[in-house]
C-alpha cells in the first residue's frame, strides 16, 4: 500500500475530513489532496504531524509497498541492459526512475541512472577515440569490410551487463547500501 492509499484509510479510520485533518496538522488542505493522490514526496515533518494527529508512528505512516517499489527499482536497473541500443538504457530507466516514490530507494535509483548515464559517455568517448586511433594508424574507417567500432562497443557492453546482474543481486537480497557506492550522483 502506498503513502496515499495508507493515508486515506487511517485519515477514514479515525472519522477525519480532508479539511479536518489538514487543520489537526497544521498543513494545508490542498497539501493533504496532494499526498492522498501520490503526487508529491512529503517531506519528513508533515509525516510526522500526520502520524501524531493519525496516532501511528512515523515509520508506519511512512512505510511504502516494499515490494511493488523495489520491482520498479530492479525494472530500472534490469533496464541497462538495452546498453545494446545506444542511450536507450538511459530513457528506459529515467522514466523508472520518475516512478520510484520511496525516499529510501531513490539514492539507489539516482546512483543507477547517474551510473547509466556515465557509463554510455564514457563508451562514447572510448568509440571515438578508437575510431580516431583506426583512423590515424590505417588512414580508413574500416579495416577492409570491417568496422572495429562493432566489436569495440559489444566489449564495452560487457562490463555494463556484469555490473547490472550484480546489482540485481544487491537490490534483491535488499542490500541497497552498496548499489554503485563509488559512482557520483549526477542530480
Amino acid at each position: 500500500m502506498n503513502l496515499g492509499d495508507r493515508l486515506v484509510l487511517l485519515r477514514k479510520k479515525k472519522g477525519f475530513s480532508q479539511e479536518l485533518l489538514a487543520e489537526h496538522a497544521g498543513v494545508s488542505l490542498r497539501t493533504i489532496q496532494r499526498l492522498e493522490k501520490d503526487n508529491v514526496i512529503a517531506r519528513a515533518d508533515t509525516l510526522k504531524r500526520l502520524a501524531q494527529v493519525l496516532e501511528v508512528s512515523f515509520e508506519e505512516l511512512q512505510q511504502t509497498d516494499a515490494s511493488d517499489e523495489v520491482k520498479r527499482l530492479l525494472k530500472m536497473n534490469i533496464s541497462a541492459l538495452l546498453a545494446l541500443i545506444p542511450t536507450l538504457n538511459i530513457f528506459v530507466s529515467l522514466l523508472y526512475y520518475r516512478n520510484i516514490k520511496a525516499q529510501n530507494l531513490k539514492e539507489s535509483a539516482q546512483r543507477i541512472l547517474s551510473f547509466q548515464i556515465l557509463w554510455t559517455i564514457a563508451t562514447i568517448l572510448l568509440l571515438v577515440f578508437i575510431q580516431a586511433l583506426q583512423i590515424a594508424i590505417t588512414g580508413s574507417v574500416m579495416i577492409g569490410r570491417f568496422s572495429i567500432l562493432i566489436p569495440a562497443y559489444l566489449i564495452c557492453t560487457l562490463p555494463n551487463f556484469v555490473l547490472t546482474i550484480r546489482t540485481s543481486i544487491q537490490i534483491k537480497s535488499g542490500n541497497l547500501n552498496h548499489v554503485y557506492r563509488t559512482i557520483p550522483m549526477l542530480f
